[in-house]
């Protein structure tokens, strides 16, 4: 069954990109401090906020309840069967809110419920202590270390399987 949008979640909806959430996307993609531990795009910002406002992001944009944009997150297939990757990204003036807390747990309840993932992956930068904290805090196991020619590589994996969610629950 798939996702029904918007999901209202803790002081946020999760919903489809607009036109209009280009610009404030781009802000949040092209702050060095924001995304000192993910990819930078490899497009310049004018280019990057160009193509969001013709084809969208992939995944759901943050939008807080007084209407500013958080950040955007998404659910992808994982590289095994069955398995969905999680990804959320924060806006700096929201780090130590709480959000990517209330975020992530609405995700994982999605995949999990909505979507039947048989297991949830994250894959953090080793020196991510914030992303760190909330996979531990959620319970996730670290499964091993991304290999590869990727500009992931040496990220920790971590997994949580479907029998785990739902045996806290």
């Amino acid at each position: 069954m798939p996702i029904s949008l918007p999901i209202h979640g803790g002081g946020f909806i999760l919903r489809k990109c607009v036109r209009e959430d280009a610009s404030f996307l781009g802000e949040i993609e092209f702050d060095l401090e924001v995304k000192q531990y993910l990819a930078i795009p490899k497009v310049p910002k004018p280019e990057w906020i160009e193509n969001v406002r013709k084809i969208g992001i992939s995944g759901f944009v943050i939008q807080m309840q007084d209407g500013r944009i958080a950040g955007r997150c998404s659910i992808r297939r994982g590289n095994r069967k069955g398995d969905k990757e999680l990804s959320v990204v924060l806006a700096k003036q929201f780090w130590g809110s709480g959000l990517g807390v209330r975020v992530t747990k609405l995700l994982v309840q999605q995949a999990f419920e909505a979507l039947s993932a048989r297991a949830l992956v994250a894959i953090v930068h080793p020196d991510n202590n914030a992303s760190l904290r909330l996979v531990r805090y959620l319970g996730v196991r670290k499964r091993g270390v991304f290999t590869g020619q990727s500009w992931q590589a040496g990220h920790y994996i971590y997994r949580l399987p479907r029998k785990a969610y739902f045996g806290r629950k």
